[in-house]
């Protein structure tokens, strides 16, 4: 069983719109969100949610199957699901209960899927095969 839970969502996604979801669609308290960049591309949120004190680890430019994206990541216990799967319903993206598991579960992004955040990559990077790769690679399968 892994460590943490996973959400890799497309690099459109900045640190602040990250705020705004906690805020807007998890209601979490703006004073209540503590931000720590600890490296320009590294940064984590603390946040109390539903009486859990919480860590979520954002790293700016990761990179799965050869996909550039944010990554993010919060210990598999108490609502980490509930809490990526809640940013998920803005951002989509692809979702690992298990970071050791090697299985995403794709999230439609509900603005353009994320069909477009695999091929706009492909595209720019001139490799035709890169999305059967990734979703190879990883596992990807549709809920």
């Amino acid at each position: 069983m892994g460590l943490d839970a996973n959400l890799f969502i497309s690099n459109k996604w900045s640190v602040r719109n990250i705020q705004e979801i906690l805020k807007n669609h998890l209601d979490i308290e703006e004073q209540k969100l503590n931000f720590h960049e600890f490296e320009p591309n590294y940064v984590t949120v603390s946040f109390t949610y539903k009486n859990e004190d919480r860590g979520l680890h954002i790293h700016i430019n990761a990179t799965r199957a050869g996909f550039m994206g944010v990554l993010l990541s919060l210990r598999a216990w108490g609502n980490s699901e509930e809490i990526l799967r809640g940013i998920a319903k803005v951002t989509g993206g692809f979702f690992a209960m298990e970071d050791c598991s090697g299985t995403y579960e794709e999230i439609e992004d509900p603005e353009d899927g994320n069909l477009r955040f695999l091929v706009d990559l492909a595209l720019i990077e001139n490799k035709d095969d890169k999305i059967d790769k990734a979703r190879k690679i990883l596992n990807f399968r549709k809920k």
